[in-house]
């Protein structure tokens, strides 16, 4: 990827938001099969990827505090233009988190052929209805019943 990438923080806000272009919209509409509120939320934080002025890929962040026990941030949608997948954005996307989100667990579901690709980027990836612990607060367990994401990736710092 050329020097002309441009990773973006947004967060809520008017002037802010990751749908505030059409090109974000659309990208997430036409990549993320799961149509939930809390997946596609238009007034969600993340990040987006820009080259040379034109916005190629997104990710949604939900952040969920615990007072006194620290952060833990979802990743609700990742998405690529298809001319942009396999290049090293969605890469670009999930690297970004530490540098934005000051989280003690970062998580999210993926399909069972991203896997090996978010391995890659740093997480585990827990087997098909393996349950997702959250350490913080009084603990919480979660099992996927996503069937298009059954899976999730997990980063503990």
């Amino acid at each position: 990827m050329s020097a002309d990438v441009n990773p973006v923080f947004c967060q809520n806000g008017p002037d802010m938001r990751l749908n505030s272009t059409a090109i974000v919209e659309k990208i997430v509409n036409e990549r993320v099969k799961f149509d939930h509120p809390y997946t596609k939320d238009p007034n969600a934080g993340g990040i987006r990827v820009e080259l040379n002025g034109q916005t190629i890929g997104v990710m949604l962040i939900e952040g969920i505090e615990v007072p006194g026990d620290g952060i833990a941030a979802r990743v609700t949608a990742v998405a690529v233009a298809p001319d942009w997948e396999r290049r090293g954005v969605g890469s670009v996307l999930l690297g970004m988190i530490p540098q934005v989100v000051p989280a003690r667990l970062v998580y999210g579901g993926c399909e069972m052929a991203a896997a090996a690709f978010c391995q890659r980027a740093g997480f585990d990836a827990l087997a098909e209805g393996e349950i997702l612990y959250m350490p913080l607060g009084n603990g919480a367990a979660f099992k996927s019943s996503n069937e298009y994401y059954p899976l999730w990736f997990v980063r503990h710092s």
